[in-house]
């Protein structure tokens, strides 16, 4: 049995590697999943993910898989499964959606961030070794 961090990373590991978040540049990978975090703490899960939705290309990419993550056949946070940041808004804010719901979707979502910007592209630096932005 993995335990949550086990879980994490390796879905982490498996977003960065799919075939359409590979035609992102490092930089705006990078750049995007470190933003989205910072936009959760900032505004709450429900704004992020919004913003995320709006923003498009990379940024809806991680709005998507955070859905996906959250979903029953990962980590069954949510009640059903969502394949879409339409739809991932959509459960969090159902009538029969609840407050705690949406505490636990944005804990879990936040540890989740954390693996997705430790485990991103690199950027390589022509000044020096390769590093996270």
């Amino acid at each position: 049995m993995k335990n949550l961090d086990q879980l994490r990373a390796g879905n982490a590991l498996k977003f960065w590697a799919s075939d359409p978040v590979r035609q992102l540049s490092p930089a705006e990978a990078g750049a995007a999943v470190e933003q989205l975090a910072h936009q959760v703490l900032r505004s709450g899960l429900l704004a992020a993910m919004a913003l995320g939705r709006y923003k498009g290309r990379g940024w809806e990419m991680l709005v998507r898989e955070i859905g996906q993550f959250l979903s029953p056949g990962r980590m069954a946070v949510l009640p059903v499964a969502t394949v879409s940041a339409e739809a991932f808004l959509n459960v969090l804010t159902h009538e029969k959606s609840d407050s705690l719901l949406l505490q636990r979707a944005t804990a879990e979502a936040l540890e989740y961030l954390v693996y997705l910007r430790r485990l991103a592209p690199r950027v390589k630096d022509a000044a020096g070794p390769a590093t996270h932005q």
